[in-house]
């Protein structure tokens, strides 16, 4: 009788601790990663903004279209992020919100071609010696803090992947144990 409680009590302990794993590990899959594809569409969003941002004040050719040609990375990328979330977000209003974030995305790409063919057709900008190395300072500093929220962002989703594989191993150490 007693032996048989404890097998009983062994089998809801396993069963728990293998839902408390497999919520851990969609919590990995689904949430965190879903959160961090969004964040990095929307720094792409960003990099797209500073990209036309340039372009426009560009004083060469080359320059305008090394710009140009970040933007169109940028939107690139952060369409291939959105495509990356859409999956992770289930309800229905993660739903309603990827198809509409996906009409505004479709909207912004179109609005961005219009403007970046007026950019080309554009006079180049005409500025002093100063305030074009003082505009590559400031890009190359916010570059090094994009690098670095970068990393610590990648730092912290290795660190929860190590967190999921942890919870697995802890989870199968015990269901041995228990068994």
């Amino acid at each position: 009788l007693i032996a048989s409680f404890s097998v009983i009590v062994g089998m809801v302990g396993i069963n728990n601790a293998s839902k408390l794993n497999d919520a851990a590990d969609r919590m990995y899959a689904n949430e965190l990663m879903g959160l961090s594809y969004v964040k990095e569409a929307n720094i792409n969003l960003i990099y797209v903004g500073r990209a036309r941002a340039n372009a426009m004040l560009a004083t060469t050719k080359e320059e305008r279209e090394r710009y140009v040609d970040i933007a169109a990375k940028s939107m690139a990328t952060m369409k291939d992020y959105m495509t990356k979330a859409r999956p992770l977000f289930i309800s229905e209003r993660g739903k309603q919100l990827f198809a509409t974030a996906s009409k505004a995305a479709d909207e912004y790409s179109v609005a961005n071609a219009a403007l970046f063919g007026l950019i080309g057709k554009t006079e180049l900008q005409k500025r002093e010696q100063e305030l074009s190395q003082s505009l590559v300072e400031s890009a190359n500093r916010a570059k090094t803090l994009d690098d670095v929220l970068s990393e610590l962002t990648d730092l912290k989703e290795a660190r929860a992947k190590e967190t999921s594989v942890e919870t697995t191993v802890l989870y199968e150490n015990s269901r041995t144990l228990m068994v």
